[in-house]
């Protein structure tokens, strides 16, 4: 009767060092992918360009400006050439990496202001008038004003807030990763040598269950998309953070399908060893 209480006790313990794994597991990888996909740099970049962030901004700049222009009798040609949609990421991607790299964003403007006085001059000597034919002022004012669109558009808030939480997480998110590796390491060696002849079945249900655990919530999101109904305007922001979303998702699934990978693996490690044990 003492063996028997001694060995259920022995396979709850193992249990629940089995469970303390997965746990582990999904520390660890919640943590990478936070710290490596949500509030990553390139990640944060490769979302913008996949959900062409810097078109959408381009356009509704153009369209916002258009609207402005006309009090002023300058047409929107005005703006051609100023600054493109290539313009606009590449000063995206440096705002984007002077946030987290807690630089202050040194973007240079002087060449759109040059390129709109070449065309307001031409579009002036086109009807015949030159600059002394308009209130003095004007022209300078009307160009602060359009550069200053422009900034709005590259210095977005929320991409703002993403360097910002992502600088202030990042050291957290880190040190989190290291104690579920090291927790990852302890739970294993403990299963490893108390647990021979079963560790490898009590590393499948880690693995299981981590699996079930990092897999739910982004399937359930992947199947209801919540996130494709959201309420957000500009559309290129809601592309932005659908995309992000998405890239997100994908992460805890690929991990999720390494988890099942190893949980595969663990229990035909489990089964050959179980018939060496019948043979024996």
């Amino acid at each position: 009767m003492s063996s028997l209480k001694k060995k259920f006790a022995s396979r709850i313990a193992s249990l629940i060092l089995s469970f303390s794994l997965s746990m582990f597991l999904l520390i660890a990888s919640a943590a990478l992918v936070i710290n490596g996909f949500i509030l990553s740099r390139d990640s944060v970049i490769g979302s913008l360009r996949e959900a062409n962030f810097h078109e959408g901004a381009y356009e509704q700049l153009r369209s916002n400006l258009g609207d402005r222009l006309l009090p002023t009798g300058l047409p929107e040609s005005i703006l051609n050439g100023a600054f493109t949609p290539d313009d606009m990421y590449d000063d995206l991607n440096a705002y984007l990496v002077s946030m987290f790299d807690n630089d202050l964003p040194n973007i240079e403007r002087d060449l759109i202001a040059q390129r709109l006085n070449y065309n307001i001059d031409d579009h002036l000597d086109d009807i015949g008038l030159t600059r002394l034919d308009i209130e003095d002022g004007v022209i300078t004012d009307l160009i602060s004003e359009i550069i200053d669109n422009y900034n709005n558009y590259i210095s977005s808030p929320l991409l703002a807030y993403i360097a910002r939480t992502s600088n202030m997480f990042a050291g957290h998110l880190r040190l989190l990763m290291i104690a579920g590796l090291a927790g990852i390491l302890i739970t294993m060696a403990i299963i490893y040598f108390a647990s021979r002849q079963l560790k490898y079945r009590y590393f499948a249900f880690s693995f299981g269950t981590a699996a079930l655990m990092i897999m739910a919530g982004p399937l359930a999101l992947r199947i209801w998309g919540p996130h494709h109904r959201l309420g957000i305007a500009p559309e290129f922001v809601y592309d932005f953070l659908v995309a992000h979303i998405e890239r997100t998702i994908s992460s805890f699934l690929l991990i999720g399908v390494l988890f099942i990978v190893l949980y595969l693996i663990s229990i035909i490690i489990s089964a050959k060893v179980h018939r060496k044990l019948q043979q024996t």
